[in-house]
């Protein structure tokens, strides 16, 4: 596995985004390990857990694979997040909730990731290891500075509607 790297401010670097934006279909518990590396609060990268943290465990009892990330507002973990969801296939297969203040919780389910990969081999679907391959260019420093600023944005004005 390839470890995070950083610029000289230490936000993840644009390779780093990259990398997490792109990764394959079927190695998303290695994709969380990496994360962890490139959280600036490590302590609050939780999982993978047997049980459903408590902010959905009253709408879903199923058991493992969870993974609770909190940002607590650092716009590099952002960064992170953008990346996250910029993985379409990661981001239906796993996405569970998001919570103001920068809470998102996420569950891999091993069912649901075989259909999804026997989906792409019948190519009902694109392949992610397709996409990856074409998208291995790093992204340049501005686009990951437009991201930040959209997640930095969209939080803004969340905490207005409250």
């Amino acid at each position: 596995m390839p470890e995070p790297t950083f610029d000289a401010a230490g936000y993840p670097s644009p390779e780093t985004i990259q990398e997490i934006a792109c990764w394959p279909l079927g190695r998303y518990p290695a994709m969380f390990e990496y994360i962890r590396k490139a959280w600036k609060y490590p302590d609050c990268v939780g999982g993978p857990m047997r049980r459903a943290p408590r902010e959905v465990a009253l709408c879903d009892r199923e058991i493992g694979g969870w993974y609770r990330l909190a940002t607590r507002g650092w716009s590099g973990n952002e960064r992170i997040i953008c990346a996250m969801q910029d993985n379409l296939t990661f981001w239906e297969i796993a996405w569970m909730a998001s919570f103001r203040g920068g809470l998102t919780v996420f569950r891999l389910d091993p069912k649901i990731e075989a259909g999804w990969r026997a989906k792409a081999a019948r190519g009902e679907i694109p392949s992610t290891a397709g996409y990856m391959r074409k998208q291995r260019e790093p992204v340049p420093e501005s686009v990951c500075d437009a991201l930040a600023a959209a997640c930095e944005a969209f939080g803004d004005s969340r905490e207005d509607e409250g």
